[in-house]
């Protein structure tokens, strides 16, 4: 998978760009709640400032396939959570998170839009993949309304919640004719 250029991307009220150790205040307070991390499988809880220190800088390693973005909002510049691609069975795999007082206002759809224009755009990637805890409602509508398809349901490990979960896994792939 082609590593993310450094560079920001843009949509009407969103700016995705590289993390910076600025965002780690905001990235404790919004990832320490348990609401906002209860669904994911990777985050830990509670979310500690090494955590975010560790994410910031593993997002600027040159030797990681993993490039992920900070979500912020364009006209105030605040960070509210976090859209990335990593590598999943060789397959390029779709993750991102959205802070509590943010959610219902359509900004995990805006940014996912934003990150598949880009993937399939400049990354030139024919497919995608996503997965979300079965549980998970609003992850399953947000990757739905992004043209997502439903496909397998499957077990996991979830390590940061020594549990076991029940995962959905979505398949997207670039539409006939789109450019690359």
């Amino acid at each position: 998978m082609p590593a993310y250029p450094e560079r920001r991307l843009e949509s009407a009220r969103l700016r995705l760009r590289p993390p910076t150790p600025d965002d780690v205040g905001a990235l404790m307070a919004l990832a320490g709640e348990w609401e906002v991390v209860k669904y994911t499988v990777r985050m830990p809880h509670p979310y500690t400032q090494a955590d975010g220190e560790a994410w910031v800088a593993a997002a600027h390693a040159p030797d990681t396939a993993h490039r992920p973005f900070a979500i912020e909002l364009k006209t105030r510049g605040t960070f509210i959570g976090a859209i990335g691609l990593t590598e999943t069975d060789g397959a390029p795999e779709v993750g991102y998170w959205i802070g509590r007082p943010y959610w219902n206002q359509g900004y995990a759809s805006e940014a996912l839009a934003t990150l598949i224009d880009h993937a399939f755009g400049a990354l030139g990637l024919g497919r995608l993949v996503a997965r979300a805890v079965l549980a998970n409602r609003a992850s399953h509508r947000v990757l739905e309304k992004c043209g997502f398809v439903r496909g397998r349901e499957t077990v996991e490990l979830a390590p940061a919640r020594g549990v076991r979960r029940a995962v959905v896994w979505y398949e997207l792939t670039r539409p006939a004719g789109a450019r690359a």
